[in-house]
């Protein structure tokens, strides 16, 4: 969730040149991941036998509130830049 997804977008944008390099990496690392985490978690336990399931949710929540905690914290410093930059290159 941490490292596939951000991966994941920037292969995704490859060829976007709506977008700079650094505007392309603050769209993957923020993309959304709460409830695709859970959806993918719900799809594996239906799909097979997982002993340990309360487990594997609880962990995935955890990994959500951080994902926002970081998301939370990291938002406007880097929203910010990305101004600043764009308005330096105008």
């Amino acid at each position: 969730v941490l490292l596939v997804r951000p991966v994941a977008g920037i292969v995704g944008l490859i060829g976007f040149s709506a977008a700079s390099r650094r505007e392309r990496l603050a769209i993957s690392f923020f993309g959304i991941r709460g409830v695709g985490s859970f959806y993918y978690l719900a799809y594996a336990l239906n799909a097979a036998d997982f002993s340990r399931s309360r487990e594997l949710y609880a962990l995935t929540g955890l990994v959500v509130v951080i994902s926002i905690f970081l998301h939370g914290m990291a938002a406007t410093p880097v929203s910010r830049k990305l101004d600043r930059t764009r308005k330096a290159a105008a």
